[in-house]
């Protein structure tokens, strides 16, 4: 089922065009960054893929003087490395831009993870590209975890499975869906 979920929504992501995708990208960008004020290392995913674009987000945290992390993908891992800019992004596993460093963040110095997915659900489920990198990594951080996602992405509910994380909130480009879950650091 998810399988089948995770293609229609590809199909439906990829026929946007680019303006589409920059407009909603904005949007979204403008309440994500409002949620990034108190926190001072923010990780971020790098787009690619007709994904809600992250590169102006990124841009904006480095204006706003937070320290960027940018996931890398390792054994099969995420590890969260710092960049100071954009051009230190090179395509990496699967052709998903990541830092060409691979100095490990301290996981338990993240304020904040802006998490991706193919589709998340009204209860911050979410679906992934289905390599369980983001499952495998979520669990191990402690700190407020958001999804971004166009409003189509958003499904009434996704198959989750025991060791799933879900997201404390999902932003798109038309509404914010917020999750009362624990109390971080």
């Amino acid at each position: 089922m998810k399988n089948t979920l995770r293609e229609r929504l590809r199909i439906r992501r990829s026929s946007q065009s680019t303006a589409q995708i920059l407009e909603k990208s904005r949007k979204i960008k403008r309440t994500v960054l409002k949620e990034c004020r108190k926190a001072r290392n923010v990780m971020v995913y790098a787009s690619f893929d007709g994904e809600v674009f992250t590169q102006d987000i990124i841009t904006e945290l480095f204006a706003m003087g937070r320290n960027v992390l940018v996931p890398k993908v390792r054994h099969h891992s995420i590890i969260p490395v710092r960049i100071k800019s954009l051009s230190e992004l090179r395509p990496g596993m699967y052709c998903i831009p990541e830092p060409k460093g691979s100095r490990p963040f301290p996981l338990s110095d993240i304020d904040l993870v802006i998490v991706p997915g193919i589709g998340f659900d009204a209860y911050g489920h979410r679906i992934g590209f289905g390599a369980g990198l983001y499952d495998r990594f979520l669990p191990k951080v402690r700190c407020k975890k958001i999804g971004v996602a166009f409003e189509f992405q958003i499904l009434k509910k996704i198959p989750a499975a025991s060791h799933d994380i879900p997201v404390d909130m999902v932003v798109t480009e038309k509404r914010v869906l917020r999750f009362d879950r624990k109390v971080y650091k």
